[in-house]
């Protein structure tokens, strides 16, 4: 039942691409913060 919905809720979706550098990636680098699993 769960995957019927979720392909009724995905099949007109389109993928939106991004590219860059994450702001959140970048804002936890400069906090100084070194333990960052990615």
């Amino acid at each position: 039942l769960t995957s019927a919905l979720v392909d009724r809720l995905v099949h007109h979706a389109h993928i939106i691409a991004f590219t860059g550098e994450s702001y959140r990636l970048r804002n936890a680098l400069s906090s100084g913060n070194t333990k960052i699993e990615i």
